[in-house]
């Protein structure tokens, strides 16, 4: 967020979220993964990040901005976001039946509480983050 502060770049970029979704989809189908679940999962993370860039936005706009030095570069946090794109996706295909256990819900959603500690980030959109995983499904899969 401090890089598009200083550059007065828009928050929300949709081009830049399609390729981060259209890269997890397709590293998924490779995984066996149903696009549904995936593309919930990833908007569930864009949406999140979008929270916490509007909640230091509004911080600083009340309280002053205090640049880190260096100021990161946009692209190249880019790019580091994007090299993490296959590890989730990984690990998506790794607990993609996770549903199908009985207390899971619960389970994600306390290991949220534990997990998910960034500022700006409510309760609400840690369940719909786990709410997003447990829709993540191999495909042709079902619970029995």
């Amino acid at each position: 967020m401090a890089s598009k502060w200083m550059s007065r770049s828009p928050i929300e970029d949709h081009a830049q979220e399609r390729v981060v979704i259209a890269g997890a989809l397709a590293l998924s189908r490779h995984a066996g993964l149903e696009d549904a679940g995936v593309r919930r999962f990833f908007g569930q993370l864009i949406v999140a990040a979008k929270e916490v860039e509007l909640g230091w936005g509004e911080h600083w706009l009340w309280y002053g901005f205090s640049s880190p030095a260096p100021l990161p570069d946009l692209a190249r946090l880019r790019a580091e976001l994007a090299a993490l794109t296959p590890k989730l996706v990984g690990a998506l295909a790794r607990v993609a039946d996770a549903p199908c256990q009985p207390g899971e819900r619960a389970a994600l959603t306390r290991a949220s509480r534990r997990l998910i500690r960034t500022r700006f980030v409510s309760d609400t959109r840690r369940a719909a983050i786990v709410s997003a995983l447990l829709s993540v499904r191999h495909a042709g899969s079902a619970c029995r």
